[in-house]
Parts: structure tokens; sequence; C-alpha cells
């Protein structure tokens, strides 16, 4: 066994495990994240390790109180396990990064890519769990928890990482405005009328955003986050990494442009920039 993996299982376990399969998630300069699947006579195990600016001890102790609450409302997500410590998560260095590091139960429903694609998508091409998750966020929404101190991974005018100084979208912007002064100098012109016009949407939607109704989401409503049942419906979710305080429209919103729509743009001609 690997002297690393090794060491962190014994954060959890006093015994070995009679096997282990070993996961890479996301390998970025400022974000990693690993996974320990840890296999014994009578149990399985997920280890999870990730390093970033938005994974904390705090914030996966506070993960146990949206997954209480989601609980409450009839959805399930893997318990959090203590260390041998009596700790929620830990601190370590792997693979020579500061990380922090959790035990979580095993699932006790089907991940998305683990079903065949005829389970969760009915005749049409639809999500079989479409509604249900979209009941879900609403019902998460009608609750305006407030429990949780951190925005989520998809918040607007607002920074999500410890680190970072604004939104995603912002950022996206700014990396695009970038790119194309530097790689289409000819569509300049057009960019800036559409730079501009971001400019005072984004200024008039400022003063409305921070009076609109806000709630606590696990925020990341995709794929192998969802746990479903044989027939292809929403029991759960996993992974509260990117979960948060978040206004409901917003995550309404980016969960069906982004997850949940179906019909495909046509890109002709006139679409295309001069």
């Amino acid at each position: 066994m690997d002297k690393q993996i090794k060491t962190i299982i014994e954060l959890f376990h006093k015994e070995n495990p009679i096997k282990y399969t070993f996961k890479e998630i996301c390998l970025k300069a400022d974000d990693s994240r690993w996974i320990i699947f840890v296999d014994f006579p009578k149990d399985k195990f997920v280890i999870k390790i990730a390093a970033n600016n938005f994974t904390s001890k705090e914030r996966v102790t506070g993960w146990l109180k949206i997954i209480a609450a989601y609980k409450d409302l009839g959805y399930y997500s893997p318990a959090i396990l203590k260390s041998i410590n009596g700790n929620y998560s830990e601190n370590i260095i792997f693979n020579s990064k500061s990380c922090i590091v959790w035990e979580e139960e095993y699932a006790k429903y089907h991940l998305y890519s683990a079903l065949d694609k005829s389970v969760y998508t009915d005749k049409t091409g639809r999500y079989v769990y479409h509604n249900d998750v979209l009941a879900f966020i609403g019902k998460a929404a009608q609750k305006h928890y407030d429990f949780f101190p951190y925005k989520s991974g998809f918040v607007r005018f607002e920074p999500f990482g410890d680190n970072e100084v604004t939104d995603e979208v912002s950022e996206c912007v700014k990396t695009l405005n970038i790119l194309v002064k530097e790689n289409a100098p000819q569509h300049i012109p057009r960019w800036e009328k559409i730079y501009d016009l971001y400019m005072e949407n984004r200024q008039r939607l400022a003063g409305l955003y921070s009076a609109l109704p806000t709630s606590v989401f696990q925020s990341d409503h995709f794929r192998d986050n969802l746990l479903l049942d044989e027939t292809g419906h929403l029991m759960g979710v996993i992974d509260y990494n990117l979960a948060g305080c978040d206004t409901c429209i917003n995550v309404f919103l980016y969960t069906v442009l982004f997850g949940y729509n179906y019909v495909k743009p046509q890109i002709s001609e006139v679409d295309m920039l001069p």
C-alpha cells in the first residue's frame, strides 16, 4: 500500500482495509482533489482529499448542518464521519500540497454514471430526475436557510473562495476581455459594445440582487453529484464543495441553463461575428 494513502486511511481506521481504490478528481494548480474508496469486510467508505481555497475544516463541519436540513426535506446525503481523533476533518500534506481530508459513508444510492442512460432518460431524451432536481431546489429555497456563513460556488457579485476578490462571472468576463484583445483584435469594436451592455446590466442588477430571497444550497446539482434510485429518480446528493448561501432565482436559472436545457443552439452564418 502506498505510504501516503496508508497514513491517510489510518486517520480514520485502526485496521487495514481489504482493498482500496485511488482516484484523481481534479489536478490544477489552485484546485486539486482526490478520492480513496476503502473496502472493509462489512463496510465501504469514501475518503476525500482537497487542496483549494474553498475547502476548509470549518466548511466541512458546516456541511453537517446542510445534510441534516436536507434529510428533514426527505433527501439523503452520505454521513460525514469522525476521524480517530474525533474530528470531522483533518489537515494533511498530500502530494506536497496542504490539504483537508474527511471521510464519508459509502452512498446508499446509485451515482449517475453507475446507471445505464436508459434508466434516467425518457423516450424524449429528458432526464427522469429533471423535475425531482427542480423540486429539490424549490424546497430548499422555500426554507430560506441562513445557518451556513459561506457563499455558493455560483454566487454573483461576491467572491466564493477565501482568496478571491470577485465572482466567477466577472472573472470569466475579464478573461474573455483579454482573449479578445490579444487574439481577435478585429472584433474589439463589437466586443466593447457587448462589454458595455454587460456592465450596464450588472450595475442595474446590483441594486436589486441583495434584496432577493436566499437559502443554502448544495449548488452543484449536476450528473455525478446526484444520487438516483433504480428508476432514475432523485434520492439525494453528494459533494458539498460548492455549497453555500445564494439567491434562489440564481440557483434555479444556472441549474436549468447549464444542466437541464435540452435545446442545442444552431449557429448559422448570420449568428457569426463579422
